[in-house]
């Protein structure tokens, strides 16, 4: 009993008002349901009435119900004096039923590839189906969890997923993973990996940051004789960006550069000219020579893994052998064609070469004088058969000169 008023002197009064029978345990959402309502009524004199078709619930019987209800009051007025009220109060359990989550974005927000998520900042707030809200931070769960590593360019979707008394909601924000860009010489081998693979997704145009001329230092490991009469030890080249685009790649993409290098091959004391077939012949032409699969496999492992990635299948039209036929090579690595160092063919067929253009790094004529380690120019190879001989290659001598030999 919370309150009673007094019956005005009567011997006889209303001392207590009991509800017993009813369900006090709900879920948010459902309705009071009063089925086995017991209201009984303890007068002064000890004595007992039932009084359940007299008492006012309230909540009333039906009435939808949330977690922010506590309790049902019931209220009785006693007939011989209307005002005296009777008020009993039973407790209940409702049990929040989840409606929906949302998630707030993290402070950061702007990422590298390779950094670490960091959700710090990130708030969670459940909704009830009653409208009350609460924060559940500490209780939900992330996809991707806080610490991943952001291995994907472009905008990456945070999950938020949280569960109560079985129900779970889901709610996302996102934060950016953009690249980090360095010059083509300062880089390191995957923040170089990493521009080139953001320019393949279309995020950045490397043209913004990398220009034909740009030199960048590579370690490359040993390389056998296999196939082309040389061998190297380990060595520290200059690779630099020497056209532009002007190759069309496996893809059917035009390359965003195509990288050279700056000195021919070395071993620690000399020059190793090689061959590019092991007999004198250029049959077969580019297609077909030895040269051509030592630069696929030796040269191309001899680069090291984090930036070998970076250099994509290409095409290129080449005369088969002396004749002007042409067959189109795909390769990860090329000799250049005596028309894309010089512009035009001197010993090259014309014909064969017609599709081809000069890179741009070499029409600074001192560019084609390529010198080993120790300094010294040395001859170098190109792709182009020699037109109309059946034993030689085209390629450009120690002062920058076209020539050729077998």
């Amino acid at each position: 009993m919370l309150s009673v008023k007094n019956s005005g002197g009567a011997s006889v009064y209303p001392k207590t008002l009991t509800v017993t029978g009813i369900k006090t345990s709900y879920t948010a959402g459902q309705t009071v349901d009063l089925t086995g309502l017991k209201a009984t009524v303890m007068y002064s004199d000890d004595s007992n009435e039932d009084v359940s078709d007299a008492v006012t619930a309230s909540p009333a019987s039906g009435t939808m119900i949330y977690e922010d209800t506590t309790k049902i009051t019931f209220s009785w007025t006693w007939p011989d004096d209307e005002t005296v009220v009777m008020i009993s109060d039973v407790a209940v359990t409702v049990t929040r039923v989840l409606s929906s989550i949302s998630v707030s974005a993290p402070t950061k927000t702007i990422y590298y590839k390779g950094d670490a998520l960091n959700l710090s900042g990130a708030v969670v707030t459940a909704t009830f189906n009653s409208g009350r809200t609460a924060v559940v931070t500490s209780s939900a769960t992330f996809s991707p969890a806080n610490g991943s590593t952001l291995s994907s360019f472009g905008t990456q979707t945070i999950t938020a997923t949280y569960t109560e008394n079985s129900v779970s909601k889901t709610a996302s924000t996102s934060v950016t993973v953009t690249v980090k860009t360095v010059t083509w010489a300062s880089g390191t081998d995957t923040e170089i990996a990493d521009m080139v693979e953001a320019a393949d997704a279309g995020i950045i145009s490397l043209s913004d940051y990398w220009t034909v001329g740009d030199v960048r230092s590579i370690r490359l490991s040993d390389m056998s004789a296999t196939g082309v009469g040389e061998s190297h030890a380990a060595q520290t080249q200059e690779f630099v960006l020497m056209n532009k685009g002007g190759k069309t790649l496996k893809s059917g993409k035009t390359c965003s550069f195509v990288v050279g290098m700056v000195r021919v091959l070395s071993t620690s004391s000399s020059y190793e000219p090689g061959y590019m077939n092991s007999s004198s012949t250029n049959s077969g032409g580019w297609e077909s020579c030895a040269r051509r699969t030592w630069c696929n496999s030796v040269f191309r492992n001899a680069i090291p893994p984090v930036i070998r990635g970076i250099f994509k299948q290409f095409k290129n039209v080449t005369a088969n052998g002396s004749s002007s036929s042409v067959t189109t090579s795909t390769d990860y690595f090329a000799l250049p064609s005596e028309k894309e160092v010089f512009g035009s063919t001197t010993y090259a067929n014309s014909s064969a070469e017609s599709s081809n253009s000069q890179f741009e790094y070499y029409k600074t004529s001192s560019n084609r004088v390529k010198a080993s380690l120790d300094g010294v120019a040395h001859f170098w190879w190109e792709r182009s058969p020699y037109s109309g001989n059946s034993n030689n290659f085209c390629n450009v001598d120690g002062n920058g000169n076209a020539n050729y030999n077998i």
